[in-house]
């Protein structure tokens, strides 16, 4: 009795899948230095930052959080959909979001965030949001990097358009036997 094999086919630049599995490469040797303490630098980056043009780190993703908790945006997988609510709110704080709409650019899109694992706005919704927080004096950019500074003005605005404080870290309370768990603020 004859076998046939079926040649490989060449899709693309791909080259052919190999007859049989090649053994597993030795995992890559890590380094002997110990890491490296984060400075005042790393931790204002991770709390607030730009990405492209609009708010990223805690402060980001505390903002996306209060939104979709207030049903402003609404997320299911990797789209993001403005809710009518949405628009009032935004046009609270003076966002055009019809205007918008019409840009050639994404409208309302999530970015993953890589410091916080979690989404914050983006598209050009993400980007009027940070300017509108900058016109209110809510936030300050730096001039040498994309760090973003939150002023106290800023965190009680913000709590106060959001209707809430911000899903960023748990309320103060006293837990189990007198734990205490840390107050949600935005990120300064």
């Amino acid at each position: 009795m004859a076998t046939f094999l079926v040649p490989p086919i060449r899709c693309g630049y791909h080259p052919p899948m190999p007859s049989r599995p090649r053994p597993a490469a030795s995992p890559t040797p890590r380094s002997k230095r110990p890491p490296r303490k984060p400075t005042p630098r790393d931790t204002a980056f991770r709390k607030a930052r730009t990405c492209y043009d609009h708010l990223a780190g805690e402060a980001g993703v505390a903002v996306y959080g209060g939104l979709v908790k207030r049903r402003a945006i609404v997320t299911a997988g990797d789209s993001v959909t403005l809710t009518p609510a949405g628009r009032r709110l935004f046009a609270a704080i003076g966002i055009d979001t019809d205007s918008l709409a019409r840009q050639r650019r994404a409208f309302c899109t999530a970015c993953p965030d890589w410091s916080e694992r979690r989404p914050h706005l983006a598209g050009a919704l993400g980007g009027a949001l940070l300017a509108a927080f900058e016109g209110r004096g809510w936030v300050r950019r730096s001039r040498s990097s994309r760090v973003v500074r939150v002023t106290a003005e800023g965190e009680k605005g913000m709590e106060g358009w959001l209707g809430r404080r911000c899903p960023s870290r748990p309320p103060v309370s006293q837990g189990r036997k007198g734990a205490i768990v840390h107050q949600q603020r935005f990120p300064r």
